[in-house]
């Protein structure tokens, strides 16, 4: 994967509860008539005999969607299948529910139903180079998102300059209101996720050290697994573990830590000590943003899962052509607050 009172919860919960589905389970849209033009495999109807015409075949492109219990992964879902209704495409849509072994039972399901293409938003590195083998075995093409697979193009973050841009805003804020004095740097991240993920988070410290000059700041890391509870825990320990900082930046994986991170320093009445950012912009963020009054939840860097359909269908329809694609791609990145939300949402 290039280029942040007390109510937040409360808005998050509507935001989230119209965009909730299921599980981890698949679905298949109705059978569409043969495309006449666009990227169809060609392939001679077998009725006409020896002056068969040819008819192009609809593809069959499956999706495995990060989640469907947040809006980043039901923005990028819904993108994809935008995009690909109007490529005149099948598609198949299953959850892989940021579980490793769903992937791969996923990953088994798409290949019985014999897709033509899976893009696969598969974010546990432990399986990763199952997931690709599975593919390459299989002889169908693949890209995943925002996790790098074995040998596979890849769409996503480009994640130490997205951690970058955070962590510089964060430290400009420091200087802005607490004339440079930072004395921890929290990064509450997912470590599971990775070592390109990780980058992120490193990005995060490096970008706040080098805006303030000082490479001596404290940096502790926390396993907030990308979710709102355990973020909200693992920060509020760390608040109470330490009463005596009051200059302390938050930098967070995703939205759902950053809301989380958030929840808790307001539990704490701390909202004095802490300035939050988060990466994303989904709906917490932008609920954040839009509608509360100015807090230490300062902004959040923007990702655009609503379009991510218009980045990786037409990567896909150049795989089904056989034609080759870049090994990495990435959507734009930048930083959203106060003063630019109304551009972008």
């Amino acid at each position: 994967m290039k280029k942040r009172n007390k109510c937040i919860a409360l808005i998050l919960a509507a935001a989230l509860t119209a965009g909730l589905a299921g599980c981890a389970s698949g679905k298949q849209t109705e059978e569409k008539p043969p495309a006449q033009t666009g990227g169809g495999v060609k392939e001679d109807d077998p009725g006409v005999g020896d002056s068969a015409e040819t008819e192009e075949k609809t593809l069959k492109i499956g999706w495995c969607s990060l989640c469907e219990d947040n809006d980043f992964g039901i923005s990028s879902r819904e993108s994809f299948e935008r995009e690909a209704e109007k490529m005149g495409w099948e598609t198949v849509v299953l959850n892989n529910n940021y579980d490793g072994q769903t992937a791969i039972e996923n990953m088994d399901t798409l290949i019985t139903m014999q897709v033509d293409g899976i893009i696969n938003f598969q974010v546990d590195a432990g399986v990763a180079e199952v997931v690709a083998g599975m593919a390459k075995d299989a002889g169908i093409p693949m890209i995943t998102i925002d996790c790098p697979h074995p040998d596979t193009p890849f769409f996503g973050a480009d994640n130490e300059n997205a951690g970058l841009i955070l962590g510089e805003a964060l430290g400009k804020k420091a200087q802005e209101e607490w004339d440079g004095q930072v004395d921890l740097i929290i990064l509450c991240g997912a470590p599971g996720s990775g070592e390109v993920v990780d980058l992120r988070m490193q990005g995060i410290s490096k970008g706040a050290k080098d805006i303030l000059g000082n490479t001596d700041i404290k940096v502790l890391e926390l396993d907030g697994k990308s979710e709102i509870e355990t973020s909200q825990k693992v920060i509020a320990d760390t608040l109470t573990a330490n009463p005596e900082m009051h200059h302390i930046l938050i930098g967070c994986l995703n939205d759902q830590s950053g809301l989380g991170a958030y929840n808790a320093v307001v539990a704490a009445d701390r909202e004095a000590d802490v300035f939050i950012g988060s990466h994303g912009c989904d709906a917490p963020a932008i609920a954040n943003l839009k509608e509360q009054e100015a807090n230490c939840w300062v902004g959040s860097v923007a990702y655009f899962p609503e379009r991510y359909g218009e980045y990786v269908v037409p990567l896909m329809d150049q795989m089904v052509k056989g034609e080759a694609v870049p090994e990495f791609s990435y959507p734009d990145h930048v930083f959203v607050d106060k003063n630019n939300i109304g551009q972008y949402y």
